[in-house]
């Protein structure tokens, strides 16, 4: 597997109207994740649905993947919401990254 390059940390913009978060990547191009609120929570913190995360085609291969969730699970955390991953790629980047972002996960 690809090591992601060790450098400065990618810029992330949040754009809630859009659901999504945009990260830029190698080569100055983005990656993003789209994502969905789930219903008002009664109590409790919200819940984002993480719909599909999207690395441009020249990246993929390259841990920018690995990147794009990085930094946009940082975001999240600093927001104080909770997790549930839709799409397969967030679903395992969750499962194999369950020490470091498990606590993030809705019941």
């Amino acid at each position: 597997m690809n090591q992601a390059p060790v450098g400065p940390e990618p810029s992330v913009v949040h754009d809630d109207a859009a659901q999504q978060f945009r990260v830029r990547l190698a080569g100055g191009l983005d990656g993003v994740l789209r994502y969905e609120w789930a219903g008002e929570p009664q109590t409790g913190p919200r819940v984002m649905r993480l719909m599909h995360a999207r690395v441009p085609e020249a990246l993929r291969g390259h841990a920018q993947g690995g990147v794009l969730m990085e930094a946009v699970l940082t975001e999240i955390r600093a927001m104080g919401v909770l997790v549930t991953p839709i799409c397969g790629y967030t679903q395992a980047y969750m499962t194999r990254h369950a020490a470091r972002w498990g606590h993030l996960l809705a019941a």
